[in-house]
C-alpha cells in the first residue's frame, strides 16, 4: 500500500482534501473542513515517506525567504492599523471606543493577539501549508516532458 500511495502521492492528496474538505457538508453535519489540504499533506507525506515526509512538511513552511522585520510587520500589522484608524477617527471628532470587553477581563487582549494576529488560527494557513507546502512542491518535482506539453 505504502508503494501505491508513493507512486501516486498527488492523485491521493488531492482526492483525500476534497473528500475530507466536502465530508462534513455533504453528510450535513457541517460546512467545509479549512484544514482538510494541512491534514491530507500530513496523511500521504506519513504514509508515502513515513516521519521523513512530515518533518520535510514542517521545514518548508519554517523557511525564512525574508528578512525577520518583514516578519514582524506581516504580524503586527493589523493591530497597528487598527490603532492608527481608531486614532484618526478620536482626531475627527469621533468617540473613543469603550472597550467593555477588555474592561471586564484585560486578559482577552492577550486571547484576541493568540485567535486573530497568529497565522495558524487563519483558515488561509491551514491550507497553505497543505497547498503550497506540499503539492506545489511534488508538482514541481514531476519531471516535465516538453514533447508531450507541445503535441
Amino acid at each position: 500500500m505504502r508503494n501505491l500511495i508513493k507512486k501516486y502521492q498527488l492523485p491521493v492528496f488531492f482526492a483525500l482534501t476534497l473528500i475530507l474538505g466536502w465530508l462534513p457538508w455533504y453528510t450535513g453535519r457541517g460546512g467545509f473542513l479549512y484544514a482538510a489540504p494541512l491534514i491530507s499533506a500530513f496523511l500521504v507525506a506519513g504514509a508515502a515517506s513515513g516521519w521523513k515526509g512530515m518533518l520535510q512538511i514542517l521545514r518548508r513552511i519554517s523557511r525564512w525567504k525574508t528578512s525577520f522585520r518583514w516578519y514582524l510587520v506581516v504580524l503586527f500589522s493589523p493591530a497597528v492599523l487598527y490603532m492608527l484608524a481608531v486614532g484618526l477617527h478620536v482626531l475627527t471628532g469621533g468617540g473613543m471606543p469603550g472597550f467593555p470587553l477588555f474592561r471586564e477581563n484585560p486578559g482577552m487582549l492577550g486571547l484576541l493577539f493568540l485567535m486573530f494576529l497568529l497565522p495558524w488560527s487563519s483558515s488561509a494557513f491551514l491550507e497553505e501549508v497543505g497547498l503550497r507546502g506540499y503539492a506545489l512542491e511534488e508538482l514541481q518535482d514531476l519531471p516535465m516532458d516538453v514533447d508531450t506539453i507541445v503535441s
